[in-house]
């Protein structure tokens, strides 16, 4: 590391010391002190001038009292920040930009030129490009290039480029791109079953998590629109049809027959949880008694329900709603599904009537 008390010399600069880091611009490089034989003091980095990148000062670059565009630089901005200049623009506003900008051609104006030619700018509204209608102007820009408030087919809405939308190279706000691709990766399900769902064929679109959607049809003659995901990992295993087993559609049946028609609830939690019993049995506002059908699927993995890591599911969730029941000191019947009707029945009804004692 160089000395701060050296003096070096490069051609007409001469670097007097280094800045203190605290008083440095840009905290992420060394930066010190220069003076011009001009007369002109400015602060830059060492390494602009061991590697030749610069060996006059800005005052020296003879680019003051200069139109650039519809600029003309007056003066830096200060000795501390000479990558910032005051310039002058034809409207007659000061103007203070960086001098790299105005030497590259990158700025040429007070911001006045945009605002004109923004007024030249063709009309574009309720214009469609492939996917897209466009809505109204932005007032931002992206590289000096004009944006537009744009609605996607899919009902996302977005700033684009209007030139991308002219040359055809934005269609949609990304969902066509997503769909493809998708679409490439998906594999060929049609006439696979999943639970009582058949897959028939593809459906227009996707879903919002980017899988193919696809149109089934249930062993009860109805049909159901499912994306790829929830299929395969089996979340959807009926047109709705199946939400309710036989059996807890005999324990209702039992129940509305009994004493407690008036007095009962399906799917409820009693400890606030997401695990719900199917029958909860209330008596003036107090929980007495919950009645849980258990199918096949409470008992051996079965690849209509998910399988393996469903079922291993299924018994801890099994067990919890036990122990829930005895912490809340609340009777539970658990039937199985190998009991026959007249089984259930028997045992409903004389869980019901310990209930009345």
């Amino acid at each position: 590391m160089m000395s701060s008390d050296l003096l070096i010399q490069f051609n007409n600069l001469t670097a007097i010391r280094e800045i203190k880091f605290e008083d440095r611009l840009n905290p992420k490089r060394d930066e010190w002190l220069f003076v011009c034989d001009c007369g002109h003091y400015f602060h830059s980095s060492m390494r602009n001038f061991t590697k030749h990148q610069s060996t006059k000062c800005p005052q020296c670059f003879n680019l003051f009292n200069k139109k650039y565009g519809r600029l003309t630089i007056i003066k830096t901005l200060s000795p501390v920040d000479s990558a910032k200049c005051v310039c002058k623009c034809d409207c007659g506003n000061e103007y203070i930009t960086y001098l790299n900008n105005i030497k590259r051609g990158v700025t040429t104006s007070c911001g006045c030129y945009n605002k004109e030619t923004r007024k030249k700018i063709n009309d574009l509204t309720n214009q469609r490009f492939g996917n897209i209608t466009i809505v109204e102007l932005s007032h931002r820009r992206v590289s000096n290039k004009t944006m537009w408030w744009c609605k996607c087919d899919c009902g996302i809405v977005k700033e684009i480029i209007g030139a991308d939308l002219l040359s055809g190279k934005t269609i949609s706000c990304g969902c066509v791109g997503s769909l493809r691709r998708s679409l490439r990766k998906t594999k060929n399900i049609i006439g696979n079953r999943y639970g009582m769902l058949i897959v028939k064929g593809r459906h227009g679109g996707i879903a919002a998590n980017n899988h193919v959607l696809w149109l089934c049809e249930c062993d009860c003659g109805g049909t159901k629109i499912v994306n790829s995901y929830d299929l395969q990992s089996h979340k959807v295993i009926s047109c709705g049809c199946k939400k309710v087993s036989r059996g807890e559609l005999f324990v209702k049946k039992i129940l509305l027959s009994s004493d407690f028609k008036d007095n009962f609830r399906q799917e409820m939690s009693i400890d606030g949880s997401r695990r719900k019993y199917d029958f909860v049995i209330i008596t003036n506002n107090v929980i007495v008694g919950l009645i849980e059908f258990h199918g096949k699927q409470h008992y051996q993995p079965i690849a209509y329900f998910g399988g393996l890591k469903s079922f291993k599911k299924q018994q801890e969730n099994d067990k919890k709603k036990i122990l829930a029941s005895i912490q809340k000191k609340v009777p539970l019947l658990i039937i199985p599904y190998v009991h026959s009707e007249k089984k259930i029945e028997k045992s409903v009804r004389a869980f019901l009537d310990k209930l009345t004692v």
